[in-house]
Order: C-alpha cells, then structure tokens, then sequence
C-alpha cells in the first residue's frame, strides 16, 4: 500500500501534487506523505506564498 498527496485543483478537482521525473510521487508510508507535506508548506512559507491546508490532503493508493 503507497500514499500519495493530493491538493484540490478548480479544473481537475484533487489530483496527486508531488513527481519526480515527471512520475507521480508515491509514499511507503502516511507518515513520509506528512513529511514531504510539512517540507512543501516550509518552502511556501519561506517563499511568502499564500496555502489553505484545506486544500491539501493525503489518501491511500489502492492501485499499488
């Protein structure tokens, strides 16, 4: 079982916000999708960017 972090999109409703090379992210553990949440809003505070954690959630991957 992975985790993925997803933020909710207007167009696209919630979709998976993390990649790398271009592949969605996926996390061995709710607790390492917490961390790289807590390590992206650390980056949008330290750049002043606005972020409602309202939109931002962490859910099962039930495909993997």
């Amino acid at each position: 079982m992975s985790y993925e972090l997803q933020t909710y999109t207007l167009i696209d409703g919630w979709v998976n916000c993390c990649s790398v090379d271009g592949e969605p992210e996926l996390f061995d553990s709710e607790r390492d999708a917490v961390e790289a949440l807590r390590d992206h809003i650390e980056c949008m505070t330290d750049a002043d960017m606005d972020f409602d954690f309202a939109d931002y959630r962490i859910v099962k991957n039930e495909a993997s």
